[in-house]
């Protein structure tokens, strides 16, 4: 049992347990922080409510994170992060169409986003806009040339792009 008194130490480990993927000991106690502040209110508690969106798109539970990320947005309309993860959550639902706005948003707000950029990137591929795909990677590499991720990306991309060229040019 957690003495009231230790409810922000609680919630700051929660917070490093998602960051060493520990996703469950965090799930455990973000519960127990609610509980020690007697509160469900998103409200009262927006911080809270961000970083237990970002663990639900962590554990997959898209569904969870779109409802979290969708109230902060009334909350924090100046914040991309808040964006971001509602957009993520609806990529995670393959609702790719309605997370390119959120996305935007979020790059709109914050145009050197990278997590923003590779996100945006993967629902313009999923709704067969392969070449704002590679043009949003090609933005990706360009914040951080060391990205991996978007490199391994934008190769497939061009490649999609490529080859569907190739096809379009050479009917069978």
């Amino acid at each position: 049992s957690f003495n009231p008194k230790y409810a922000p130490a609680v919630f700051e480990l929660a917070q490093l347990y998602t960051r060493q993927g520990r996703l469950n000991d965090a799930a455990g106690l973000y519960q127990k922080w609610l509980e020690l502040c007697g509160t469900q209110d998103m409200k009262d508690t927006p911080k809270f409510s961000y970083h237990l969106g970002l663990l639900y798109n962590k554990l997959g539970e898209y569904e969870k994170a779109r409802a979290v990320f969708t109230k902060l947005i009334d909350m924090m309309p100046d914040n991309a992060s808040v964006f971001h993860g509602l957009g993520t959550a609806l990529n995670g639902l393959a609702r790719h169409d309605q997370a390119i706005p959120f996305l935007k948003q979020a790059l709109q707000l914050s145009p050197n986003y990278l997590h923003a950029c590779y996100e945006l990137a993967v629902a313009f591929e999923h709704t067969g806009a392969e070449q704002e795909a590679e043009q949003t990677l090609k933005a990706a590499v360009k914040i951080n040339p060391e990205n991996a991720d978007a490199f391994l990306r934008l190769g497939s991309s061009s490649d999609a792009i490529w080859q569907a060229n190739m096809n379009a040019s050479n009917p069978a």
